[in-house]
């Protein structure tokens, strides 16, 4: 026999998702494919030259991507070594950096447009890898690298080192992530400045509790609307198997194809209306929950260099950058795999403690949000994210699992009809009930009603004197 059918809500909530996977990861791991440059690798870098001469970020970087090319090409027909190819893409990775750099600069002294910070986050983002594995380069992160001079922005240098213009880009991005807002309208460094500041800015406690501090406050937030969206999911378990006998009804028992989608679907939404469960309702709840999710994320975004300041557990300075192919991470504000890991297991365990809407398809529910957390996880392997992000995203998930885990120990009333099967409004009590475990019950005694479905009024006794 074919799977039950999930309700519409919720197969609406689960293709949102799986198309952002699917996109986030195809971006991530393909990107945008170009057509073959015709020029040399000598060419493609001499027309980068001219575009950090004129500033021109946005040629340069689809420059980049052909001079990137033009060197595994040149490493495969074994025309160059590794350590040539590691020395000529360092070289052009800070032609890139300076032009993205130096265009932001110049639109921020300009007031040109609003796209000063981007461009010089876009700089610090690209050269954010080669900082992490600064140590793997065999000298190049200090090696100095020719570039063009800046009058206009009275920067006269024409050699800089990695090195060098990564500390220029975080010092200059560390002032102006003070003034960017969230969503056109909140101050999320100085959001994140003050949860920090509440416990004295201790390097060892005060930015990981902060996290903490974060996650509380917006699962305060959010408590309501989850815990409806949780019990959402309990009254559409209890109606599973009564859209399983419409499923049934409809479905081919030698095939086991639904041979009427339409009219399956028609009778399913007609059993909601008659107990007055509306399928989208769990839905909305967590797609109102998605824009908080952006906007936290932008708020330590713009506190990463802080976050630099912060330590924890295993983060400090000091210590060995890897752990075998796992990256750990200095402190809160760079990317740690482990914490990742961690992560994982707790969005994994949030997963399995919440309600099923289908208990008759439970196993490819759980299934379905396992392989959501896992395929998640891994993209977040590559993305430069700042540790304390993960770091709130783990509490958040310890305090998700304890309101599932109260939501689904709730009592919970059995459904009752509020409509006919004609539409009409059924009297309370008059039609079935559904107990919390989706069973029948036998139906209120009708002499307790009157004739217009209300219960009948009880007179008093008059004591006997």
């Amino acid at each position: 026999m074919s799977q039950q059918q999930q309700p519409p809500g919720k197969s609406i909530f689960n293709a949102i998702f799986f198309a952002a996977f699917i996109f986030l990861g195809y971006q991530l791991f393909f990107g945008q494919k170009q057509q073959q440059d015709p020029r040399s690798r000598t060419e493609i870098l001499e027309s980068m030259r001219k575009n950090n001469q004129d500033l021109d970020d946005v040629t340069i970087f689809r420059s980049f991507t052909a001079y990137q090319a033009a060197i595994k090409k040149s490493v495969k027909e074994e025309a160059i070594t590794e350590e040539d190819a590691d020395t000529l893409e360092m070289e052009a990775a800070v032609l890139v950096a300076d032009t993205q750099y130096k265009s932001g600069l110049y639109r921020q002294q300009k007031g040109i447009d609003n796209w000063a910070y981007q461009k010089m986050t876009r700089a610090h983002q690209g050269m954010k890898p080669r900082f992490e594995k600064r140590d793997r380069y065999n000298g190049l992160w200090d090696k100095p690298y020719q570039v063009s001079a800046a009058p206009d922005l009275e920067l006269g240098y024409t050699e800089i080192s990695p090195g060098q213009l990564y500390d220029r880009m975080v010092e200059e991005l560390k002032e102006a992530s003070k003034g960017e807002k969230v969503i056109g309208l909140i101050s999320g460094y100085w959001l994140m400045d003050w949860l920090v500041n509440l416990t004295g800015a201790v390097p060892g406690f005060s930015y990981w509790f902060a996290g903490l501090l974060l996650a509380i406050l917006v699962r305060v937030i959010i408590w309501p609307l989850a815990h409806k969206q949780y019990m959402w999911g309990r009254k559409m378990a209890q109606l599973a198997p009564y859209t399983k006998e419409i499923k049934e009804k409809f479905t081919d028992k030698k095939t086991g194809k639904v041979t009427d989608p339409q009219g399956q679907q028609q009778e399913t939404m007609k059993l909601y209306a008659e107990y007055g469960i509306n399928p989208l309702s769990g839905c909305g709840p967590a797609l109102i929950q998605m824009p908080l999710f952006l906007l936290v994320y932008q708020c330590m975004l713009l506190y990463k260099f802080e976050f630099t300041a912060g330590t924890f557990l295993w983060m400090h300075p000091g210590q060995a950058n890897h752990l075998g192919f796992l990256q750990l991470a200095p402190n809160l504000g760079e990317r740690d795999h482990v914490l990742v890991i961690i992560y994982m297991i707790t969005m994994i365990a949030a997963t399995l403690v919440q309600p099923v809407s289908d208990p008759t398809n439970k196993r490819n529910q759980r299934l379905m949000g396992v392989g959501i957390a896992v395929v998640f996880s891994v993209m977040m392997f590559f993305w430069p994210i700042p540790s304390a992000f993960v770091v709130y995203w783990v509490f958040t998930n310890i305090l998700t699992s304890l309101q599932s885990m109260i939501a689904y120990r709730m009592p919970l009333p059995p459904l009752e009809k509020v409509q006919t099967g004609a539409g009409g409004k059924m009297p309370f009590g008059a039609g079935p009930v559904i107990d919390a475990q989706g069973a029948k019950q036998q139906n209120v005694n009708p002499d307790f009603f009157g004739s217009t479905g209300t219960p009948k009024r009880i007179k008093k006794k008059k004591k006997s004197r």
